[in-house]
């Protein structure tokens, strides 16, 4: 079954055209609607409503949002009756057909703005508005500093050709941002438009600035970076809490060293590759020199402590010689003396102070818990130089 289909009042569209095409005739595309004698007399209103923050790329310092640049201006030869039912209310034109003001996008990092498919529509008072929705390619010079808690500031730069001038109007509500939601990555602290004058160089009167600030969501970086970094430096501290004894420091901090030289592979990706330093480089350094610090320093207390070991030997002058039964059926440690005598256990413990006992490892177990301490308060104090 073919449905019917009502036509549409085709007279009424006639009528359109021909009121459209009779305003148009003869109208001076290439010429400001505005006297000769003061050709910054144009003035043109402009608004931003931003749709959201597509991305911020640190690497080519690029920004890119997705929003709505209007414009606004008055054009008296746009005036027509619109109150009468014979006329339209409103006229929806063309770039090419009516003077547009001239668009210079002075930091543009991508295609060149670009007018033609603009919407512009015209009311009977002689107000013509238009409005270019498109993705918008900024250059922006970001600092890294305080990178990942770092906020940025990045602008739209417009600059204003002869024969107009600008006049930023900033909105104080935007309706996209309830719609389309924020940016992953960052969060639109404010936008605001500023209007600078300038000195009149080659037609250059002013320029119009979309000003956005910017904050970095750090949660992402929080947790799979900075988290696991720093308990990679608690864990350096923790092997001087080790016994010498149990042969495990230097393989506990050999592993330490590889976990971070490995996990330092996959979280270089996520760094800003500037060539200002920021503090969460500047911290994995540090994490790095105290995993080679921790390295070092048990290297020279193992050796201390095995020194220690032979000091004892060589002081006492005694070897043990083996060990006899006696007749309660225990036995006795024999230990054979410098001059060949054996010694028995319960003689060497009669002459202690011949004989003395481990006083250096003492001195190193206690140096060891003071260098946990040490350790323990540069990875936290490290820790904070993210934070300050």
């Amino acid at each position: 079954m073919v449905p019917f289909v009502v036509p549409q009042n085709t007279t009424s569209r006639l009528k359109h055209q021909m009121f459209r095409d009779s305003l148009l005739r003869g109208y001076p595309k290439n010429m400001p609607p505005s006297p000769s004698e003061d050709p910054y007399l144009v003035s043109v209103d402009f608004f931003f409503l931003l749709h959201y923050v597509q991305s911020l790329d640190v690497t080519s310092q690029v920004l890119t949002v997705f929003g709505t640049l209007i414009f606004r201006w008055y054009d008296p030869l746009l005036v027509w009756n619109s109150s009468s039912h014979e006329n339209p209310t409103y006229l929806q034109l063309q770039s090419s057909e009516i003077w547009t003001p001239p668009l210079l996008f002075s930091n543009n990092a991508g295609s060149p703005l670009e007018t033609r498919n603009a919407y512009i529509y015209a009311l009977g008072d002689g107000h013509v508005t238009m409005s270019i929705t498109d993705l918008f390619h900024t250059q922006c010079f970001i600092d890294v500093t305080r990178y990942p808690f770092d906020q940025q500031q990045c602008n739209i730069i417009l600059t204003a050709l002869v024969p107009y001038s600008f006049q930023a109007f900033n909105v104080d509500s935007n309706p996209f941002t309830t719609i389309l939601g924020k940016s992953v990555e960052w969060k639109v602290d404010n936008v605001s438009l500023d209007v600078e004058k300038l000195l009149h160089f080659h037609g250059v009167k002013e320029v119009a600035r979309i000003i956005f600030r910017l904050s970095r969501e750090y949660t992402f970086y929080l947790l799979t970076v900075i988290t696991p970094v720093s308990l990679l430096s608690l864990m350096n501290a923790c092997a001087f809490l080790l016994p010498a004894e149990s042969g495990e420091k230097i393989s506990y901090l050999i592993s330490i060293l590889v976990t971070y030289a490995v996990f330092l592979n996959f979280i270089i990706e996520v760094l800003p590759k500037s060539g200002i330093q920021s503090r969460l480089s500047i911290y994995l350094i540090l994490v790095f020199c105290q995993s080679c610090a921790a390295i070092l320093t048990t290297l020279g207390l193992l050796n201390m402590y095995h020194e220690a070991d032979d000091k004892n030997l060589s002081i006492t002058g005694l070897t043990p010689a083996g060990t006899t039964s006696t007749r309660d059926g225990g036995s006795r440690l024999e230990i054979q003396g410098s001059n060949g005598a054996k010694v028995s256990s319960t003689e060497s413990d009669d002459n202690k102070t011949k004989v003395p006992k481990t006083r250096g490892k003492k001195w190193i177990r206690s140096l060891e818990r003071k260098l946990f301490l040490v350790f323990l308060a540069f990875a936290l104090l490290s820790l904070i130089t993210l934070f300050v």
